[in-house]
């Protein structure tokens, strides 16, 4: 018996009704997608974290075009940070991190993914969020102000 009626007179289909533990998406007949949706090489395709990567990215190649010694630093877009700030600053939560040069490794800079999304909402501001970041960064690797990095620097983010 595939079907109940219940006293209400509205029909109930168990098989129908059966929840699949599959982690798969699968239409009805059980095959899944014959297919990509799109195609690799259109924005759709692209993931939040992969777009986010481009942003920093293009925000580094702007900031490395008048400072190459920073070619040889690494850059890093991390999820989340290990944990929030304890130096007594406003934001508990930081953006962006700094690793120092040392005998042994070049230094890095990490920039935090979630954080930034969080803060702003997709296109413009958040570009200008991760260029203000990226810019930070690289002056306090470079020991230089930010305005002096990106003389279009604004702290008004």
């Amino acid at each position: 018996m595939d079907s109940v009626t219940t006293s209400d007179s509205i029909e109930f289909d168990r098989a129908k009704s059966r929840v699949r533990p599959s982690s798969r998406r699968r239409d009805r007949h059980d095959r899944g997608l014959r297919g990509t949706l799109a195609p690799g090489s259109i924005p759709v395709s692209r993931s939040r974290a992969e777009d986010f990567a481009s942003i920093v990215d293009s925000a580094m190649q702007r900031i490395e075009s008048n400072y190459p010694e920073l070619l040889d630093v690494d850059i890093d877009v991390e999820d989340v940070p290990p944990g929030p700030r304890r130096d007594g600053s406003a934001d508990p939560i930081p953006l962006g991190r700094v690793d120092l040069p040392s005998r042994s490794t070049n230094g890095s800079l990490v920039v935090y993914r979630f954080p930034i999304e969080h803060r702003t909402s997709a296109g413009v501001a958040r570009e200008r969020l991760v260029r203000a970041v990226c810019t930070e960064l690289a002056a306090e690797l470079l020991g230089i102000s930010p305005v002096e990095v990106d003389p279009q620097y604004d702290t008004g983010v």
